[in-house]
């Protein structure tokens, strides 16, 4: 495999969101990002909206973060980006086996217009071809987001994980590195092939940096509106029943299920500082109207 595409497969995981939820980076003075505090009869949690790709000027964020971590005995997270043997076993599962590769299963066009794009970076087609089509979506898309001073390992995935072993705190997973990789596997064909689609169409089009910009500034001024308007551009490109698709299985199916992993820890004892991509606290059926309407005060930090 490439060395360019392999250095970036070795970050994947982090990006797996970042189809759904974007790019942002705070001032240099650390930033205050969206937190909620959620509050059952006998404890708290508070919830992040997280970022998956950053810089180091994200760092310290805001003192609001910083009190609700303090205040926290448990941090969770969509998945560990630490754990280097998940991140390497669910790579694996999301390429093609053989005699399966990615010439068989593109349609010409696309195809061509892959192999294009893949020139522009000094990678040949061949190199790709036991990638599938989300995967290769991802890894470009990560390559560009690089080119613009976007690092996944200063994500506040990245940087909660880390600090959260450096202070002794307890990590736990709400999902897991497989479990998202699987649930990029099980999208449709037609959801993927249009995916790589949308992606090589904002690459050609120089649309990254201008949409990476709008994120920042919806992010640092704590607009969560034009925060969601920007996050849910890519999705609003795609044909209205892979729309569909793309939403139940990327934010719904998944807001249900986080919900009620956080319902459980709802009704322990223990404090949890949560961080999850922030489209899962924006916009319908996200995380914090069904935590709402399972009876638990939802109030913004």
């Amino acid at each position: 495999m490439h060395r360019s595409i392999a250095r970036h497969l070795s970050r994947l995981l982090l990006l797996v969101a970042a189809l759904a939820v974007g790019n942002v980076l705070a001032q240099k003075t650390g930033a205050t990002p969206l937190i909620w505090e959620v509050r059952s009869a006998g404890n708290a949690v508070y919830l992040l909206g997280s970022i998956h790709l950053g810089r180091s000027d994200m760092y310290p964020m805001g003192l609001v973060v910083e009190k609700a971590y303090q205040a926290s005995k448990i941090v969770a997270l969509e998945a560990d980006p630490t754990d280097q043997q998940a991140v390497m076993s669910s790579i694996s599962g999301s390429l093609y086996q053989p005699p399966e590769n990615l010439q068989k299963n593109l349609p010409g066009p696309l195809l061509a217009r892959l192999s294009r794009t893949l020139e522009r970076y000094g990678i040949p087609l061949e190199q790709a071809q036991q990638m599938k089509p989300f995967l290769v979506a991802i890894t470009l898309a990560s390559i560009e987001y690089a080119k613009a001073g976007f690092d996944s390992s200063l994500g506040v995935d990245m940087y909660l994980a880390r600090r959260a072993k450096q202070d002794g705190k307890r990590l736990v997973e709400l999902e897991s590195l497989g479990a998202q990789i699987e649930l990029m596997n099980n999208m449709s064909d037609r959801l993927q092939e249009n995916l790589l689609q949308v992606t090589l169409e904002s690459i050609d089009n120089g649309e990254i940096p201008a949409v990476i910009d709008s994120m920042v500034k919806a992010w640092r001024s704590g607009d969560g509106k034009k925060l969601q308007d920007a996050v849910s551009a890519e999705e609003r490109k795609l044909p209205a029943a892979l729309a569909q698709e793309f939403h139940r299985k990327l934010m719904s199916d998944r807001n249900i299920a986080m919900a009620e992993k956080i319902e459980t820890i709802l009704k322990g004892s223990d404090a949890h500082f949560i961080a999850v991509g922030a489209a899962h606290l924006l916009g319908q059926d996200n995380v914090l109207q069904i935590l709402s309407q399972k009876g638990y005060r939802v109030r913004p930090l």
